[in-house]
């Protein structure tokens, strides 16, 4: 009987008469795990950045700290976003993508509360309580109830520069996604009710307090030391604050009026 020589993927089972065939199906799934591998290190670089938010001891740190990474937030909105589509294969495909920047963050007047809604959002790993209803659930948590404010250049985009289209080169560009959709999920940075205008958004603002152990350190020692710094200076590794007026002038920092963490 005639012989039958055939090729078996060693990762797919897929058998292959032609040997020409066979090393092109090789081909196309080391160029797709290279491109899952690629993609998957840019979702941990971004998720680890969305740690580094509770290392932040005040809130002039966590301006700074979201200001330093927009590239990131950016993204993970992005992909949680209507464009989605074309974030995750500019991602896999490796294309370039041109990101711009927050040009300013502010907390305005940040109020502490032993018990913070979860009606809405929670802290991380904990449930939401809608309507404050469900058995066995609390009905908040200890944490700052406050307004958020972003800026970016007006009409700024997100832009994706394909090399491989027909038309070399072609960009696409997407529009800066919410900054709700960029702290979705996992991030300790909760928004709420707000809206946005070509140059930036503002939100109702939520930080639960175990999302932002350092932070929280600094409220424990305000109920030891009070609220005056000068009391102790010795002590006092608290925030410092550019004195920034209610009408909010600049676009880094904290509205001083309320508790200052």
């Amino acid at each position: 009987m005639p012989k039958i020589t055939v090729w078996k993927c060693p990762h797919t089972g897929q058998l292959f008469e032609d040997e020409i065939l066979y090393r092109k199906h090789l081909g196309i799934l080391k160029r797709q795990r290279a491109r899952a591998k690629l993609y998957q290190g840019f979702i941990d670089a971004v998720d680890s950045v969305v740690e580094g938010e509770m290392a932040c001891k005040n809130a002039q740190e966590l301006c700074e700290y979201v200001l330093a990474h927009s590239k990131e937030y950016m993204t993970k909105g992005a992909l949680r976003y209507s464009f989605s589509t074309e974030m995750q294969t500019a991602l896999r495909m490796g294309y370039e993508i041109q990101f711009p920047k927050y040009t300013g963050m502010k907390i305005y007047r940040a109020r502490w509360s032993d018990s913070c809604s979860n009606s809405h959002s929670a802290p991380r790993g904990k449930k939401i309580n809608w309507g404050g209803n469900k058995p066995g659930l609390p009905r908040g948590y200890p944490g700052w109830s406050s307004q958020v404010r972003i800026w970016w250049d007006e009409d700024a985009k997100i832009r994706i520069i394909n090399p491989k289209s027909k038309k070399k080169n072609k960009v696409t560009e997407i529009k800066v996604p919410c900054f709700s959709n960029c702290t979705d999920h996992n991030s300790g940075m909760q928004t709420g009710t707000g809206g946005g205008r070509s140059d930036g958004s503002y939100y109702s603002f939520t930080m639960f307090a175990e999302d932002f152990p350092e932070m929280e350190k600094m409220v424990a020692w305000h109920k030891l030391h009070g609220p005056d710094p000068q009391q102790s200076p010795g002590q006092w590794s608290g925030p410092k604050f550019t004195e920034i007026d209610q009408m909010g002038e600049g676009r880094v920092g904290y509205v001083v009026d309320g508790d200052p963490f």
